[in-house]
């Protein structure tokens, strides 16, 4: 009977030693992989305001819509003027941090 004992007992101890090897590695593989809800962050400024965006590895023009309030279902104005340091946007020019963005009516 002893030497069932022993045996029983030394499988529970490989098993508790794989659980922590487990762990060790769930836990590396974390550290690894940054979360799903990472990405770039940038500053623009858009009609003198700083807008912090996040959450993409990159950033187009139109994406600024996603981060202000400006109506483009109804019309206001003879047009819309959109300018990325001062010359005109286009809307899938890439935006980097700094830049400075004016969206309004004509």
């Amino acid at each position: 009977m002893i030497k069932q004992e022993e045996n029983t007992a030394q499988p529970e101890k490989t098993r508790t030693a794989e659980n922590r090897e487990e762990k060790k590695a769930a836990i590396a593989k974390e550290k690894e992989e940054p979360p799903v809800d990472a990405g770039k962050k940038i500053i623009v400024i858009v009609n003198q305001k700083p807008i912090v965006m996040r959450g993409k590895q990159s950033y187009m023009f139109v994406d600024i819509f996603d981060y202000i309030d400006f109506d483009t279902s109804r019309m206001q104005g003879s047009g819309i003027v959109t300018l990325v340091n001062g010359k005109d946007a286009q809307y899938t020019q890439e935006l980097y941090n700094g830049d400075k963005i004016d969206v309004y009516w004509k």
